[in-house]
């Protein structure tokens, strides 16, 4: 045999090293603050904020959307974490903006947002391809009460696109409307308030919302949730539960990177 070991052919491949990019949409939209959502929003974007900053996962940014006006950056990817950054990207958030319903001809919040994300991460993208070696992993994190009225095929389809364009869209369903504790006189008013707890059941759950679809040409009710154009969400009632299930959300996110790339 002719053949030889030439160096070329005992080469390895040198190991890939991962840069992380993730992008926080709060929406900012009077409907954050009728269904009681709205501190709970801050809340959950402090938390991210001082997570990502501690863990040093690559670069964050946050995008404000829903206010009335289109959805834009108050924290770019390529800025850095600080707590002062992070006390002026809070005082952005006002949670008054009536935004309009999605419509035909029309785009709605939840459509704007997700494209001003591909967007911004694609031009992120673009920036850090230059380093050799580097594979890019981006996490688009959507803080909402998940009002996604008339605009479901369009999120829809930019979810197909985010997932082709490898990146991966969560949202953080903020389910924390009103609290209204049971009529006293009403029956079983007592049980319902000791299952409830002192704080009530929330009023206007988006699991109570329904959606008109239509099988075999005939109307039928769903739940909306059933319907939901997002497929990975984490459904909040309870903030004191949030740390932990921010915490599994992202070493899920990590794992699943990790066994991907293995």
């Amino acid at each position: 045999s002719q053949y030889k070991r030439d160096k070329i052919w005992m080469r390895r491949t040198a190991p890939v090293k991962r840069t992380y990019q993730v992008l926080i949409a709060v929406d900012d939209s009077l409907s954050m603050t009728n269904m009681g959502a709205a501190p709970h929003a801050l809340d959950a974007l402090a938390m991210l904020w001082k997570a990502l900053q501690q863990l040093e996962v690559g670069e964050v940014g946050v995008m404000q959307f829903g206010g009335g006006t289109p959805a834009s950056l108050v924290h770019p990817l390529d800025s850095p974490l600080s707590d002062a950054s992070g006390a002026e990207t809070l005082a952005r958030f006002t949670f008054r903006g009536k935004a309009p319903v999605g419509s035909s001809g029309s785009i709605g919040p939840f459509q704007g947002m997700m494209e001003e994300a591909l967007r911004s991460l694609g031009a992120a993208r673009e920036r850090s391809g230059w380093q050799a070696g580097t594979e890019i992993l981006q996490l688009l994190l959507i803080v909402s009460d998940g009002r996604i009225l008339g605009e479901q095929k369009q999120v829809e389809r930019l979810v197909r696109e985010s997932g082709a364009k490898g990146i991966l869209p969560v949202l953080i369903l903020l389910d924390y409307a009103q609290q209204q504790p049971p009529a006293p006189d009403a029956p079983g008013a007592a049980a319902g308030a000791a299952a409830a707890g002192a704080k009530g059941v929330p009023a206007h759950s988006i699991l109570d919302i329904k959606s008109l679809t239509y099988e075999d040409g005939k109307p039928k009710l769903k739940c909306f949730i059933d319907t939901f154009p997002l497929p990975y969400y984490i459904l909040l009632r309870d903030m004191a539960a949030l740390p932990s299930f921010l915490a599994d959300a992202l070493k899920q996110w990590f794992e699943l990177v990790a066994a991907q790339g293995s």
